[in-house]
This record gives structure tokens, C-alpha cells and sequence, in this order.
């Protein structure tokens, strides 16, 4: 038999070399490609995480919009009502008070003009004090509680746990020191509200762990309670809360209340009480990076835009109590 030459040998060590590199390099290859899908499906998964929280940033600012929205039309609408009503019962009083008696008095012969002028003096000027009286007393403030609030408040822009603070006060058991109404959380989702007092010269929590999705704080005049008022997808809500200068209890609530659009809604909770809205300041870090800015304020139900960075507490500040 005939021994292989050595160029045949070299020929197939050769050949044998090249598929063990091919081999080799396939591999490298294939292991390099899919480090890079993963690298890429990293990228794609920190581009998709990114695209949520701008989502949801979008999302949050236009829920706002549309709450503040629905807020003043329907103060407008309240307002209007009011005025209307004050200018309504203003004309009857008016009417009352200088109507003049058309009933002939019996009198004796003997009655003299003298008399009689003094009866009509005596009459005329005691009907309109009773009518302009007003004997309710004015609450005194207590404006101890400003400093302490405002430093609350920093406690929940310090904590770094909220990207959304909403804060209003409001005197709910009118004993002139009016209580701190705050609603802080990431998203609609987990936003909950909370309610303090000043007592003895500390900040005391009164209630916590009621739910602040998509609502916003009116004052219903009709009950003298707190209601935060809100809708979602074309259903709303009321929730009421009462002071019994302990504790803060859900004093009653309505849901499932059908709407439309912002005006209907304002119709729609119409006939469930005497709603105002109470003033808030609302400030907003979305990236949870320690820039606060001050998205807004409702002021005497008017909602005024504001993108100023860091924070405001002139509303605690220039409390004045409007209920």
C-alpha cells in the first residue's frame, strides 16, 4: 500500500486547521451577536421605560388640566347661581323695608299730627336695623400654625416617596384655626390624602389613608363639610369628611354619578350640595429628582398657572378663612 505523501498530509492538516478556525470563529460570532441582541434589548427596554414615565408624566399634567377645568366652570356656574340668588333676595328685602302700609290706622279725632309722626318715626327705623343686623362673631385665627404647616409640607418634598403635593387649608370645625388638607403621591393611581391641625403647638395628623384619585378639595357649603369631588372615564364621585375637632371621618359619599364632559359634570353634582372650591397650591417633582416646580393654584375658584421652580407657601401665609 502506498504511504500518503507529505503534500497530501500538509493538504489536510491544513484543511483540518481551517475548519477547526471556521468552527472557532462561528462561535465567537454567534456568541458576540446575541450579546449585542441583549445589549439592544436592554436599550429597547430602558427607551420603553422611559416612553412610560413620559406617558404618564403627559397623562398626569392633563388629568390636572381637566380637573382645574371642571373646577372653574363650575364655580362659574356657582358663582353666577350665587350672585343671582344675593341679588334676588337683596331686591325682597329692599321691597320689604320701603313698602309703605297701605292700611288706613282707626284713629280718635282727637289724635294729633305730633302723635302721629312720632309712631311712623318710631316704626320705620327699628324694621331696618333688625334687617341690617349681623351679630355673628368673626373667628379669630390662630397664626401660631403657619411655620409648622409650611414645615409639613417640606416633609413631604424632602422625603423623596412623592413626585405630587396638593395642599389647601380650611377651618372644618370653625375654631378658627384652619386645618392642613394634603394629597401627595407618584401617580393618579396612589395619590392619597391626608388631613393635620394645629393643636398645643404641634402639627397632629387627624386622618390619613382616604383616597385622592382623580379629585380635587371643594368646601360644601350646604353640609359645612369638606368633599373632595372628582370623575373618571365619564363617572363621578363625592366624598364628604367631617371634624369633630378629634378625628377626621368620611361623613357620607355619592358614586357612580354619570357625566360627560367637564360642564355636565358640574350639573351632574349640582343637585348633591353648595360646592366651592378650596384654595390649593400644587406642586410637582415628576422625576422624583428633587426639582420642585409649582404647577399652579386654585384661587377664589380659579385655577392660575404657574411653571415657577422650587415651592410656594403664600397660600398659608395669607390664610383667610372663606367659609
Amino acid at each position: 500500500m502506498k504511504k500518503p505523501s507529505m503534500i497530501s498530509i500538509l493538504l489536510f492538516l491544513t484543511g483540518l486547521l481551517c475548519i477547526i478556525a471556521l468552527i472557532f470563529f462561528n462561535r465567537t460570532t454567534l456568541h458576540q451577536i446575541l450579546t449585542t441582541e441583549k445589549e439592544v434589548d436592554t436599550i429597547s427596554e430602558q427607551i420603553t421605560a422611559k416612553h412610560d414615565e413620559v406617558k404618564q408624566a403627559v397623562d398626569k399634567y392633563t388629568t390636572a388640566i381637566d380637573t382645574v377645568q371642571s373646577n372653574i366652570n363650575r364655580m362659574k356656574q356657582k358663582q353666577q347661581t350665587a350672585s343671582q340668588k344675593k341679588t334676588q333676595e337683596k331686591a325682597e328685602i329692599t321691597e320689604e323695608a320701603t313698602e309703605p302700609d297701605t292700611t288706613e290706622p282707626e284713629t280718635e279725632p282727637e289724635t294729633t299730627e305730633a302723635q302721629t309722626t312720632a309712631a311712623e318715626t318710631v316704626d320705620v327705623p327699628t324694621t331696618k336695623a333688625v334687617i341690617a343686623q349681623d351679630t355673628t362673631p368673626e373667628p379669630v385665627i390662630d397664626t401660631d400654625f403657619r411655620t409648622p404647616y409650611e414645615d409639613k409640607i417640606l416633609e413631604y418634598i424632602q422625603s423623596g416617596t412623592v413626585s405630587a403635593i396638593d395642599f389647601s387649608l380650611c377651618d372644618m370645625n370653625q375654631d378658627g384655626i384652619p386645618e392642613l388638607i394634603v394629597k401627595a403621591g407618584t401617580c393618579e393611581a396612589d395619590y392619597m390624602v391626608s388631613f393635620y391641625t394645629y393643636q398645643n403647638g404641634n402639627v397632629v395628623i387627624i386622618g390619613s389613608g382616604f383616597s385622592g384619585f382623580h379629585n380635587s378639595c371643594y368646601y360644601d357649603r350646604s353640609h359645612g363639610q369638606i368633599c373632595f369631588a372628582g370623575g373618571h372615564q365619564g363617572v363621578g364621585s363625592l366624598e364628604w369628611y367631617a371634624f369633630d375637632g378629634t378625628q377626621v371621618t368620611m361623613a357620607g359619599s355619592e358614586y357612580d354619578i354619570p357625566y360627560t364632559d367637564s360642564d355636565s359634570f358640574a350639573q351632574a353634582v349640582a343637585p348633591y350640595g353648595d360646592f366651592a372650591a378650596v384654595d390649593t397650591t400644587y406642586l410637582f417633582d415628576v422625576a422624583m429628582d428633587g426639582n420642585w416646580e409649582v404647577l399652579g393654584y386654585t384661587k377664589s375658584g380659579q385655577f392660575v398657572d404657574s411653571d415657577q421652580p422650587g415651592w410656594d407657601f403664600s397660600m398659608i401665609e395669607n390664610y383667610e378663612n372663606g367659609f
